[in-house]
């Protein structure tokens, strides 16, 4: 991943970049030019930050929503297609904005309904790492195209349209397989009882 520095842009974010077409940037960036990131990194990451900062006041918070976006666009750099750069690039801000949100009261509600349980609800009879051998033994017997499709989904953390590249197949294909992927994989979770999932569901948000 590109290590990203930001210091020397935020001396002075009202100060004006020469012209120069976002397409061009764009085009640029597609073929593995850093310069071109940094360009359009030190054109869009003040404007990015404020953003961010004006709806959730957390300077931590927000710095790590940028560099997110940053990094997933220079990672997914040859699949994605983007029209607007400075709308694109907004709109993903403010799309991690309101999921960082969704995910703090939902962190929230949920340790709310775990100190309400007793403490006999927290006996698990199997680990957490026997969850995870489980799903990946699911994985693993999938059939050869669901499976990939599923890694490239959920480990690379690829999009549909982005995956549907990748294989030269449709989105529509690629979101058929992910169906019939979780649909698969329930079956080898069942036997985990509900405290070891909501446990399990608590330490994704640790």
């Amino acid at each position: 991943m590109m290590k990203i520095v930001h210091s020397n842009y935020l001396s002075d974010p009202e100060k004006k970049d020469p012209p120069f077409d976002n397409a061009l940037l764009l085009s640029a960036l597609a073929g593995g030019s850093i310069a071109a990131f940094e360009k359009i990194y030190s054109r869009f990451w003040h404007k990015m930050y404020i953003v961010a900062y004006n709806i959730l006041r957390n300077k931590e918070a927000c710095e790590d929503i940028v560099q997110d976006i940053f990094s997933q666009l220079w990672n997914r750099r040859a699949y994605l297609d983007i029209r607007n750069l400075e709308s694109y690039l907004i709109t993903a801000v403010r799309f991690q904005v309101f999921r960082s949100i969704n995910e703090q009261k939902c962190r929230n509600n949920l340790i709310l309904t775990l100190t309400k349980l007793p403490a006999e609800f927290f006996e698990p009879e199997h680990s957490y790492q026997e969850i995870e051998e489980a799903l990946q033994h699911g994985i693993e017997q999938l059939p050869e195209k669901c499976s990939k499709i599923f890694y490239l989904s959920r480990k690379e953390q690829l999009s549909n349209k982005e995956i549907a590249q990748h294989l030269d197949i449709s989105v529509k294909t690629v979101e058929n397989q992910i169906t019939i992927a979780i649909k698969k994989l329930r079956k080898y979770l069942s036997p985990w009882t509900l405290p070891v999932l909501l446990s399990t569901i608590l330490n994704l948000f640790n």
